[in-house]
Protein backbone atom coordinates (compact mmCIF):
# COMPACT_ATOMS: atom_id res chain seq x y z
CA UNK A 1 0.00 0.00 0.00
CA UNK A 2 1.41 3.50 -0.88
CA UNK A 3 0.27 4.95 2.33
CA UNK A 4 2.64 2.27 3.90
CA UNK A 5 6.52 1.50 4.70
CA UNK A 6 7.36 -1.62 4.92
CA UNK A 7 11.03 -2.41 6.53
CA UNK A 8 12.71 -6.32 6.15
CA UNK A 9 14.76 -7.10 9.46
CA UNK A 10 16.75 -10.42 7.92
CA UNK A 11 17.57 -13.46 10.97
CA UNK A 12 21.27 -12.29 11.67
CA UNK A 13 20.23 -8.48 11.79
CA UNK A 14 18.63 -5.97 14.21
CA UNK A 15 16.43 -2.98 13.50
CA UNK A 16 16.56 0.41 15.32
CA UNK A 17 13.26 2.50 14.55
CA UNK A 18 14.00 5.84 14.66
CA UNK A 19 11.66 8.70 15.29
CA UNK A 20 12.10 12.31 14.44
CA UNK A 21 15.75 11.04 14.41
CA UNK A 22 15.99 9.58 18.32
CA UNK A 23 15.82 5.51 18.61
CA UNK A 24 12.67 4.62 20.24
CA UNK A 25 12.52 0.67 19.11
CA UNK A 26 14.39 -2.27 18.27
CA UNK A 27 12.88 -4.63 15.74
CA UNK A 28 13.23 -8.29 15.61
CA UNK A 29 14.07 -10.70 12.61
CA UNK A 30 10.62 -10.31 10.33
CA UNK A 31 9.02 -7.69 8.49
CA UNK A 32 7.50 -4.17 9.84
CA UNK A 33 5.18 -1.82 8.32
CA UNK A 34 4.70 1.64 9.31
CA UNK A 35 2.32 4.32 8.02
CA UNK A 36 4.06 6.79 5.67
CA UNK A 37 2.87 9.50 7.04
CA UNK A 38 4.65 8.92 10.70
CA UNK A 39 8.34 10.59 10.67
CA UNK A 40 9.94 7.52 11.36
CA UNK A 41 13.29 5.67 9.76
CA UNK A 42 14.12 2.19 10.10
CA UNK A 43 18.00 1.69 10.65
CA UNK A 44 19.39 -2.17 9.77
CA UNK A 45 22.17 -3.28 12.16
CA UNK A 46 24.09 -6.57 10.11
CA UNK A 47 25.05 -8.91 13.39
CA UNK A 48 28.01 -9.97 11.32
CA UNK A 49 29.75 -6.28 11.40
CA UNK A 50 31.14 -4.57 14.85
CA UNK A 51 29.14 -2.21 16.48
CA UNK A 52 32.29 -0.52 17.37
CA UNK A 53 31.67 2.63 19.91
CA UNK A 54 27.50 2.92 19.26
CA UNK A 55 25.97 5.72 21.24
CA UNK A 56 24.45 4.71 24.84
CA UNK A 57 20.83 4.77 23.46
CA UNK A 58 21.34 2.41 21.37
CA UNK A 59 23.03 0.04 23.40
CA UNK A 60 19.94 0.41 25.85
CA UNK A 61 17.84 -0.55 22.67
CA UNK A 62 20.01 -3.37 21.95
CA UNK A 63 19.69 -5.05 25.37
CA UNK A 64 21.05 -8.67 25.62
CA UNK A 65 22.22 -8.94 22.32
CA UNK A 66 25.20 -6.99 22.89
CA UNK A 67 27.97 -6.12 25.38
CA UNK A 68 30.26 -3.42 26.15
CA UNK A 69 33.79 -3.79 26.89
CA UNK A 70 36.04 -1.19 27.87
CA UNK A 71 40.36 -1.15 26.29
CA UNK A 72 41.97 1.39 28.90
CA UNK A 73 44.79 3.62 27.02
CA UNK A 74 47.84 1.42 28.44
CA UNK A 75 46.19 -1.71 27.11
CA UNK A 76 45.38 -3.68 24.02
CA UNK A 77 42.67 -5.92 23.32
CA UNK A 78 42.01 -9.29 21.40
CA UNK A 79 38.06 -10.18 20.27
CA UNK A 80 37.25 -13.84 20.65
CA UNK A 81 34.19 -15.15 19.06
CA UNK A 82 33.70 -18.92 20.31
CA UNK A 83 37.35 -19.19 21.39
CA UNK A 84 38.94 -18.28 18.14
CA UNK A 85 40.47 -14.64 18.04
CA UNK A 86 38.86 -12.70 15.42
CA UNK A 87 40.37 -8.70 15.73
CA UNK A 88 42.37 -6.63 17.53
CA UNK A 89 40.58 -4.15 20.12
CA UNK A 90 42.37 -0.66 20.12
CA UNK A 91 42.06 1.24 23.61
CA UNK A 92 38.61 2.76 24.31
CA UNK A 93 34.86 1.51 24.44
CA UNK A 94 33.96 -1.26 22.02
CA UNK A 95 29.93 -2.91 21.75
CA UNK A 96 30.32 -6.48 21.12
CA UNK A 97 27.20 -8.72 19.67
CA UNK A 98 26.26 -11.36 22.81
CA UNK A 99 25.25 -14.01 19.79
CA UNK A 100 28.63 -14.80 18.91
CA UNK A 101 29.91 -15.69 22.61
CA UNK A 102 32.19 -12.95 22.74
CA UNK A 103 35.53 -12.84 25.14
CA UNK A 104 38.04 -9.88 24.99
CA UNK A 105 41.13 -10.56 26.62
CA UNK A 106 43.55 -7.97 27.57
CA UNK A 107 46.96 -6.96 27.47
CA UNK A 108 49.01 -4.22 29.60
CA UNK A 109 51.45 -1.91 28.04
CA UNK A 110 52.38 0.05 30.93
CA UNK A 111 55.79 -2.23 30.84
CA UNK A 112 57.45 -2.94 27.31
CA UNK A 113 58.07 -6.96 27.97
CA UNK A 114 54.86 -8.44 26.67
CA UNK A 115 55.55 -12.00 27.50
CA UNK A 116 56.28 -13.93 24.67
CA UNK A 117 55.59 -17.14 26.28
CA UNK A 118 52.11 -16.04 27.73
CA UNK A 119 50.63 -15.18 24.35
CA UNK A 120 48.39 -17.35 22.62
CA UNK A 121 49.41 -17.77 18.96
CA UNK A 122 45.93 -16.20 17.96
CA UNK A 123 47.03 -12.58 19.95
CA UNK A 124 50.64 -12.50 18.32
CA UNK A 125 48.95 -12.54 15.12
CA UNK A 126 46.42 -10.20 15.66
CA UNK A 127 48.27 -7.60 17.84
CA UNK A 128 51.66 -8.33 15.75
CA UNK A 129 51.63 -4.34 14.65
CA UNK A 130 51.63 -3.03 18.69
CA UNK A 131 54.53 -6.29 19.19
CA UNK A 132 58.03 -5.83 18.38
CA UNK A 133 59.82 -10.03 18.09
CA UNK A 134 63.67 -10.53 18.63
CA UNK A 135 65.21 -14.04 18.21
CA UNK A 136 67.66 -15.21 20.42
CA UNK A 137 70.31 -17.77 19.26
CA UNK A 138 72.02 -20.23 21.86
CA UNK A 139 75.49 -18.63 20.84
CA UNK A 140 74.81 -14.95 21.34
CA UNK A 141 74.32 -12.88 24.28
CA UNK A 142 71.60 -9.90 23.73
CA UNK A 143 71.29 -6.83 25.73
CA UNK A 144 67.87 -5.30 25.69
CA UNK A 145 67.61 -1.47 25.02
CA UNK A 146 64.67 0.60 26.27
CA UNK A 147 64.89 4.21 24.73
CA UNK A 148 68.95 3.51 24.49
CA UNK A 149 69.41 2.52 28.02
CA UNK A 150 70.78 -0.49 28.46
CA UNK A 151 68.16 -2.34 31.02
CA UNK A 152 68.75 -5.94 30.94
CA UNK A 153 69.99 -9.54 29.18
CA UNK A 154 67.90 -11.34 27.04
CA UNK A 155 68.24 -15.63 27.19
CA UNK A 156 67.83 -17.49 24.33
CA UNK A 157 64.58 -18.02 22.82
CA UNK A 158 62.39 -15.90 21.08
CA UNK A 159 60.67 -12.52 23.23
CA UNK A 160 58.48 -9.64 22.53
CA UNK A 161 58.12 -6.28 23.61
CA UNK A 162 54.90 -3.68 23.24
CA UNK A 163 56.02 -0.88 20.79
CA UNK A 164 55.11 1.74 23.33
CA UNK A 165 58.72 2.77 24.08
CA UNK A 166 61.81 2.56 21.72
CA UNK A 167 63.00 -0.92 22.05
CA UNK A 168 66.16 -2.16 20.47
CA UNK A 169 68.87 -4.82 21.01
CA UNK A 170 71.91 -5.38 21.24
CA UNK A 171 73.91 -8.65 19.75
CA UNK A 172 77.10 -10.37 20.72
CA UNK A 173 78.82 -13.87 19.31
CA UNK A 174 80.06 -15.75 22.17
CA UNK A 175 82.10 -17.86 19.28
CA UNK A 176 84.55 -14.62 19.09
CA UNK A 177 85.51 -15.98 22.73
CA UNK A 178 86.84 -12.24 23.15
CA UNK A 179 84.51 -8.91 23.43
CA UNK A 180 84.34 -5.12 23.84
CA UNK A 181 81.52 -4.48 26.04
CA UNK A 182 80.54 -0.94 27.37
CA UNK A 183 80.82 -0.47 31.16
CA UNK A 184 76.60 -0.66 31.12
CA UNK A 185 76.59 -3.92 29.12
CA UNK A 186 79.39 -5.30 30.74
CA UNK A 187 77.62 -4.81 34.27
CA UNK A 188 74.66 -6.46 32.74
CA UNK A 189 76.85 -9.61 31.57
CA UNK A 190 78.43 -9.68 34.66
CA UNK A 191 77.43 -13.61 34.55
CA UNK A 192 78.37 -14.65 31.57
CA UNK A 193 82.13 -13.04 30.84
CA UNK A 194 85.31 -12.92 32.67
CA UNK A 195 88.00 -10.33 33.06
CA UNK A 196 91.71 -10.58 32.23
CA UNK A 197 94.37 -8.09 32.56
CA UNK A 198 97.67 -7.83 31.33
CA UNK A 199 101.15 -5.74 31.94
CA UNK A 200 102.20 -3.98 29.09
CA UNK A 201 104.96 -6.74 29.16
CA UNK A 202 102.39 -9.83 29.32
CA UNK A 203 100.92 -11.36 26.81
CA UNK A 204 98.03 -14.05 26.84
CA UNK A 205 97.38 -16.90 25.38
CA UNK A 206 93.75 -17.81 24.78
CA UNK A 207 92.67 -21.92 23.84
CA UNK A 208 89.97 -22.97 22.89
CA UNK A 209 89.33 -26.66 23.15
CA UNK A 210 93.28 -26.66 23.78
CA UNK A 211 93.79 -25.47 20.48
CA UNK A 212 95.82 -22.00 20.87
CA UNK A 213 93.22 -19.33 19.48
CA UNK A 214 94.41 -15.76 20.15
CA UNK A 215 97.16 -14.03 21.89
CA UNK A 216 96.25 -11.58 23.87
CA UNK A 217 98.34 -7.90 24.33
CA UNK A 218 98.97 -5.93 27.46
CA UNK A 219 95.74 -4.50 28.70
CA UNK A 220 92.33 -5.49 30.13
CA UNK A 221 90.71 -7.96 28.00
CA UNK A 222 86.60 -9.45 28.50
CA UNK A 223 86.43 -13.28 27.29
CA UNK A 224 83.05 -15.10 27.32
CA UNK A 225 83.20 -17.91 30.11
CA UNK A 226 83.40 -21.03 28.51
CA UNK A 227 84.61 -24.38 30.25
CA UNK A 228 86.42 -24.72 26.89
CA UNK A 229 87.96 -21.83 27.11
CA UNK A 230 91.81 -20.64 28.68
CA UNK A 231 94.55 -18.26 29.01
CA UNK A 232 97.94 -18.75 29.79
CA UNK A 233 99.54 -15.22 30.78
CA UNK A 234 103.48 -15.20 29.41
CA UNK A 235 105.61 -12.78 30.96
CA UNK A 236 107.70 -11.05 28.07
CA UNK A 237 109.61 -8.60 29.75
CA UNK A 238 112.71 -10.71 29.65
CA UNK A 239 114.66 -11.11 26.79
CA UNK A 240 115.67 -15.10 25.89
CA UNK A 241 112.73 -17.00 25.63
CA UNK A 242 111.65 -20.63 24.81
CA UNK A 243 110.96 -21.12 21.14
CA UNK A 244 107.24 -21.19 21.19
CA UNK A 245 105.11 -24.03 19.35
CA UNK A 246 104.48 -23.89 16.11
CA UNK A 247 100.87 -23.25 16.47
CA UNK A 248 101.40 -20.47 18.79
CA UNK A 249 104.07 -18.75 16.94
CA UNK A 250 101.82 -17.42 13.72
CA UNK A 251 99.27 -15.64 16.38
CA UNK A 252 101.81 -13.43 18.23
CA UNK A 253 102.80 -10.24 16.78
CA UNK A 254 106.15 -9.89 14.77
CA UNK A 255 106.90 -7.12 17.56
CA UNK A 256 106.49 -8.90 19.90
CA UNK A 257 109.13 -12.35 19.47
CA UNK A 258 111.38 -12.75 17.05
CA UNK A 259 113.15 -16.46 16.39
CA UNK A 260 116.41 -17.40 14.73
CA UNK A 261 117.54 -20.76 13.32
CA UNK A 262 121.76 -20.72 13.18
CA UNK A 263 122.26 -23.76 11.00
CA UNK A 264 125.66 -26.27 11.26
CA UNK A 265 128.79 -24.85 9.92
CA UNK A 266 128.10 -21.02 11.79
CA UNK A 267 127.71 -18.65 14.62
CA UNK A 268 124.77 -15.78 15.21
CA UNK A 269 124.81 -13.06 16.53
CA UNK A 270 122.69 -11.17 18.74
CA UNK A 271 122.53 -7.70 18.59
CA UNK A 272 120.03 -6.14 21.09
CA UNK A 273 119.67 -1.90 20.51
CA UNK A 274 122.04 -2.36 18.12
CA UNK A 275 124.82 -3.72 20.11
CA UNK A 276 126.59 -6.86 20.43
CA UNK A 277 125.04 -8.77 23.11
CA UNK A 278 126.20 -12.42 22.87
CA UNK A 279 127.09 -14.85 20.16
CA UNK A 280 125.14 -18.10 20.01
CA UNK A 281 125.84 -21.99 18.94
CA UNK A 282 124.27 -23.51 16.00
CA UNK A 283 120.46 -24.09 16.92
CA UNK A 284 117.09 -22.70 17.53
CA UNK A 285 116.82 -19.26 19.37
CA UNK A 286 114.29 -16.95 20.73
CA UNK A 287 113.79 -13.77 22.27
CA UNK A 288 111.05 -11.19 23.49
CA UNK A 289 111.23 -7.73 21.72
CA UNK A 290 108.81 -5.90 23.45
CA UNK A 291 111.12 -3.54 25.33
CA UNK A 292 113.59 -4.25 23.18
CA UNK A 293 114.70 -4.31 19.66
CA UNK A 294 116.39 -7.67 18.95
CA UNK A 295 118.04 -9.05 15.82
CA UNK A 296 120.32 -12.04 15.04
CA UNK A 297 123.15 -12.20 12.35
CA UNK A 298 124.19 -15.87 11.06
CA UNK A 299 127.99 -15.86 9.87
CA UNK A 300 129.03 -18.83 7.87
CA UNK A 301 132.34 -20.68 9.65
CA UNK A 302 133.47 -22.99 7.01
CA UNK A 303 136.17 -22.24 4.61
CA UNK A 304 136.09 -19.97 1.77
CA UNK A 305 137.71 -20.02 -1.30
CA UNK A 306 137.64 -16.94 -3.41
CA UNK A 307 138.94 -16.21 -7.07
CA UNK A 308 141.24 -12.42 -7.05
CA UNK A 309 140.87 -11.61 -10.74
CA UNK A 310 143.99 -9.98 -12.18
CA UNK A 311 143.90 -6.54 -13.92
CA UNK A 312 146.71 -5.33 -16.53
CA UNK A 313 149.76 -5.15 -14.42
CA UNK A 314 153.08 -3.37 -15.31
CA UNK A 315 156.11 -5.89 -14.46
CA UNK A 316 159.59 -3.72 -13.30
CA UNK A 317 160.70 -3.94 -17.10
CA UNK A 318 157.59 -2.78 -18.52
CA UNK A 319 156.16 -5.72 -19.41
CA UNK A 320 152.02 -6.59 -19.68
CA UNK A 321 150.25 -9.33 -18.15
CA UNK A 322 147.63 -10.14 -15.57
CA UNK A 323 147.57 -12.67 -12.42
CA UNK A 324 145.25 -14.80 -11.56
CA UNK A 325 145.49 -16.03 -7.76
CA UNK A 326 143.14 -17.66 -5.26
CA UNK A 327 142.76 -17.63 -1.41
CA UNK A 328 141.35 -19.53 1.00
CA UNK A 329 140.03 -18.01 4.07
CA UNK A 330 137.45 -18.73 7.17
CA UNK A 331 136.08 -16.34 10.37
CA UNK A 332 137.97 -16.66 13.53
CA UNK A 333 136.40 -13.83 15.30
CA UNK A 334 132.48 -13.40 14.38
CA UNK A 335 132.46 -10.04 16.85
CA UNK A 336 135.18 -8.28 15.19
CA UNK A 337 133.69 -9.20 11.80
CA UNK A 338 130.86 -7.34 12.41
CA UNK A 339 132.38 -4.62 13.76
CA UNK A 340 135.23 -4.17 11.77
CA UNK A 341 133.64 -3.94 8.77
CA UNK A 342 130.60 -3.99 6.76
CA UNK A 343 132.12 -6.32 4.14
CA UNK A 344 135.37 -7.89 5.39
CA UNK A 345 135.31 -10.07 2.16
CA UNK A 346 135.69 -7.16 -0.26
CA UNK A 347 138.23 -5.18 2.37
CA UNK A 348 140.29 -8.41 1.78
CA UNK A 349 140.08 -9.05 -1.73
CA UNK A 350 140.67 -5.48 -2.20
CA UNK A 351 144.05 -5.96 -0.36
CA UNK A 352 145.03 -9.23 -2.03
CA UNK A 353 144.80 -7.37 -5.65
CA UNK A 354 146.66 -4.46 -4.21
CA UNK A 355 148.95 -6.23 -2.97
CA UNK A 356 149.87 -8.22 -6.53
CA UNK A 357 149.64 -4.81 -8.29
CA UNK A 358 152.68 -3.86 -6.23
CA UNK A 359 154.54 -7.16 -5.89
CA UNK A 360 154.38 -7.37 -9.66
CA UNK A 361 155.35 -3.76 -10.18
CA UNK A 362 159.03 -4.61 -8.55
CA UNK A 363 159.78 -7.69 -10.52
CA UNK A 364 161.01 -8.51 -14.06
CA UNK A 365 158.73 -11.28 -16.20
CA UNK A 366 162.03 -13.38 -15.91
CA UNK A 367 161.44 -13.53 -12.21
CA UNK A 368 158.11 -14.25 -11.91
CA UNK A 369 158.23 -16.83 -14.83
CA UNK A 370 161.18 -18.43 -13.30
CA UNK A 371 159.22 -18.75 -9.83
CA UNK A 372 155.68 -17.54 -9.77
CA UNK A 373 155.77 -18.54 -5.78
CA UNK A 374 157.63 -14.98 -5.38
CA UNK A 375 154.96 -12.99 -5.37
CA UNK A 376 152.44 -14.86 -3.30
CA UNK A 377 155.20 -15.27 -0.56
CA UNK A 378 155.80 -11.95 -1.00
CA UNK A 379 151.69 -11.08 -0.79
CA UNK A 380 150.24 -13.54 1.52
CA UNK A 381 151.73 -11.53 4.79
CA UNK A 382 150.56 -8.74 4.55
CA UNK A 383 146.97 -10.25 3.46
CA UNK A 384 147.40 -12.35 6.20
CA UNK A 385 147.74 -9.72 8.85
CA UNK A 386 145.00 -7.76 7.09
CA UNK A 387 142.45 -10.50 7.36
CA UNK A 388 143.31 -10.83 11.22
CA UNK A 389 142.48 -7.26 11.42
CA UNK A 390 139.20 -8.41 10.10
CA UNK A 391 138.25 -11.35 12.07
CA UNK A 392 139.10 -13.61 9.39
CA UNK A 393 142.36 -16.67 9.17
CA UNK A 394 143.61 -16.79 5.27
CA UNK A 395 144.48 -20.32 5.49
CA UNK A 396 146.05 -20.13 2.15
CA UNK A 397 146.97 -18.05 -0.84
CA UNK A 398 148.91 -18.57 -4.25
CA UNK A 399 149.06 -17.46 -7.69
CA UNK A 400 147.10 -19.94 -10.24
CA UNK A 401 147.36 -18.43 -13.98
CA UNK A 402 149.86 -15.47 -15.78
CA UNK A 403 148.40 -14.53 -18.33
CA UNK A 404 150.58 -12.74 -21.30
CA UNK A 405 149.26 -10.54 -24.19
CA UNK A 406 149.51 -12.61 -27.36
CA UNK A 407 152.32 -10.80 -28.80
CA UNK A 408 154.42 -11.20 -25.81
CA UNK A 409 153.77 -14.96 -26.09
CA UNK A 410 154.79 -15.42 -30.19
CA UNK A 411 158.19 -13.56 -28.87
CA UNK A 412 158.62 -15.90 -26.18
CA UNK A 413 157.91 -18.77 -27.54
CA UNK A 414 160.61 -18.03 -30.16
CA UNK A 415 162.89 -16.91 -27.51
CA UNK A 416 162.18 -20.59 -25.82
CA UNK A 417 162.46 -21.98 -29.11
CA UNK A 418 166.14 -20.07 -30.06
CA UNK A 419 167.18 -21.40 -26.35
CA UNK A 420 166.23 -25.01 -27.13
CA UNK A 421 168.14 -24.53 -30.74
CA UNK A 422 171.26 -23.84 -29.11
CA UNK A 423 170.88 -26.27 -26.43
CA UNK A 424 170.31 -29.30 -28.91
CA UNK A 425 173.59 -27.82 -31.25
CA UNK A 426 175.81 -28.18 -27.94
CA UNK A 427 175.06 -31.61 -27.23
CA UNK A 428 175.33 -32.63 -30.84
CA UNK A 429 178.71 -31.21 -31.03
CA UNK A 430 179.49 -32.59 -27.96
CA UNK A 431 178.72 -36.29 -29.11
CA UNK A 432 180.43 -36.18 -32.30
CA UNK A 433 183.17 -35.20 -30.26
CA UNK A 434 183.16 -37.74 -28.28
CA UNK A 435 182.61 -40.31 -31.44
CA UNK A 436 185.65 -38.87 -32.87
CA UNK A 437 187.92 -39.43 -29.86
CA UNK A 438 186.21 -42.77 -29.74
CA UNK A 439 187.26 -43.49 -32.80
CA UNK A 440 191.10 -42.11 -32.82
CA UNK A 441 191.92 -44.03 -29.62
CA UNK A 442 190.18 -47.20 -31.98
CA UNK A 443 192.56 -46.33 -34.83
CA UNK A 444 195.48 -46.21 -32.94
CA UNK A 445 195.13 -49.53 -30.99
CA UNK A 446 194.69 -51.27 -34.51
CA UNK A 447 197.87 -49.62 -35.59
CA UNK A 448 200.25 -51.32 -32.19
CA UNK A 449 197.64 -54.58 -32.63
CA UNK A 450 197.86 -55.87 -36.52
CA UNK A 451 196.34 -59.21 -35.00
CA UNK A 452 193.70 -56.74 -33.19
CA UNK A 453 193.04 -55.37 -36.55
CA UNK A 454 192.76 -59.10 -38.71
CA UNK A 455 190.12 -60.03 -35.70
CA UNK A 456 187.80 -56.61 -36.51
CA UNK A 457 187.97 -57.51 -39.95
CA UNK A 458 186.90 -60.55 -39.62
CA UNK A 459 183.97 -59.78 -37.54
CA UNK A 460 183.40 -57.51 -40.14
CA UNK A 461 183.10 -60.16 -43.10
CA UNK A 462 181.21 -62.38 -40.28
CA UNK A 463 178.58 -59.62 -40.32
CA UNK A 464 178.40 -59.17 -44.39
CA UNK A 465 178.69 -63.19 -44.83
CA UNK A 466 174.99 -62.77 -42.26
CA UNK A 467 173.47 -60.61 -44.64
CA UNK A 468 174.16 -62.00 -48.18
CA UNK A 469 174.13 -65.14 -50.24
CA UNK A 470 177.40 -65.58 -51.43
CA UNK A 471 180.80 -64.46 -50.26
CA UNK A 472 183.83 -65.34 -52.29
CA UNK A 473 187.39 -66.39 -49.95
CA UNK A 474 190.54 -65.50 -51.68
CA UNK A 475 194.10 -66.24 -50.35
CA UNK A 476 196.52 -63.90 -50.92
CA UNK A 477 200.65 -64.41 -52.06
CA UNK A 478 200.95 -64.22 -48.03
CA UNK A 479 198.27 -66.65 -47.21
CA UNK A 480 195.72 -64.58 -45.83
CA UNK A 481 192.33 -64.39 -46.81
CA UNK A 482 190.60 -62.33 -49.06
CA UNK A 483 187.00 -61.81 -49.25
CA UNK A 484 184.98 -60.29 -52.49
CA UNK A 485 181.64 -59.93 -53.29
CA UNK A 486 179.79 -61.22 -56.46
CA UNK A 487 178.86 -58.83 -58.43
CA UNK A 488 175.84 -57.11 -58.91
CA UNK A 489 173.56 -57.95 -61.52
CA UNK A 490 173.52 -55.09 -64.54
CA UNK A 491 170.38 -52.98 -64.46
CA UNK A 492 169.09 -53.98 -68.30
CA UNK A 493 166.34 -51.10 -68.27
CA UNK A 494 169.47 -48.53 -67.78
Amino acid sequence: MAWMKTFQVGLEDRGVLFEHGKPTTLLRPGEWRFASWRSVDVQIFSMATPLGDAAPALVTLFGSDVTTVDVGAEERGVLFERGIGVRRLAPGRHVLWTHKVPTVEKHSVKTADANFSALSPATRVLLADDLSFFDVAQEERVVLLEDNVAVRALPSGRHAFWKVKNVSVVRYDTKTVTVELPPAHAAILAADIVTVALKPSERGIVRRLKKPFKVLGGGEHTLWKHPAVDVTVVDMSGLVAVPLDADVKPLVAASDYTETTVPDGAMGVRFVDGAIEATLPPGRHAAYTIQQQVSVVSIDLRERVVTVQGQDMLTKDKVTLRLNASMTYRVVDVQRLVTASKNAEELLYLCVQLGLREQVAVHTLDEILSDRGVIGSQVRPAASARAKDLGLELTDFGVKDIILPGEMKTLLNKVIEAQKTAEANVILRREETAAVRSMSQTAKMLAEAPVLMRLKELEFYKDVAEKVRTLNVVMSADGAPAFQLPALPENKEA
